[in-house]
């Protein structure tokens, strides 16, 4: 199985909408291009989940909604598992009882790092933080902790370029 993780895109700045709730504030203009740009990217890698798992939080799902369109995936799923705050090991046990060949789970950090983390063998590669539209693909032969391979790691300005756009069209 191949698990990638996508943090959510650029949401609207709590200082715009200071009285919305957190998990209620959406994707902005700008974050919705650009996700829709790195997306775009993940089609460039051959990203095609048969499944969507996100976070239940708006700009999450909006996310998810872009992803699923550009990728041309039908299946998107809102779980807690990906909302932050639960230990991975929760999410590597539901994704240890799929059947899908690609998953793509869209999150927030710091909870998507620790999963990407938690993921890989310790000392098998230096990862960074994902930014946000930022993507990592991981391959399971069982998905447990510590038993996935990074097979790759992009930022969002390189998984934009790879979907063809440029720093002006943004």
């Amino acid at each position: 199985m191949h698990v990638v993780l996508l943090r959510h895109g650029k949401a609207v700045s709590r200082d715009e909408v200071p009285d919305l709730a957190d998990e209620a504030r959406p994707l902005s203009a700008k974050g919705r291009r650009r996700t829709a740009k790195a997306c775009q990217g993940l089609a460039a890698m051959e990203v095609a989940p048969q499944r969507i798992l996100t976070s239940p939080l708006l700009r999450a799902r909006q996310t998810a909604e872009i992803a699923a369109e550009v990728l041309a995936c039908e299946r998107v799923e809102v779980t807690d598992l990906l909302r932050g705050g639960t230990h991975p090991g929760l999410l590597f046990e539901a994704l240890a009882g799929r059947t899908e060949p690609e998953i793509l789970c869209i999150g927030h950090a710091p909870h998507l790092d620790l999963v990407l983390a938690q993921s890989i063998h310790s000392g098998q590669t230096s990862l960074e933080k994902l930014k946000k539209a930022g993507a990592a693909r991981i391959a399971f032969d069982r998905v447990a902790a510590g038993s996935g391979r990074l097979e790759w790691q992009l930022q969002p300005r390189a998984l934009r370029a790879l979907g063809g756009a440029t720093e002006e069209s943004l």
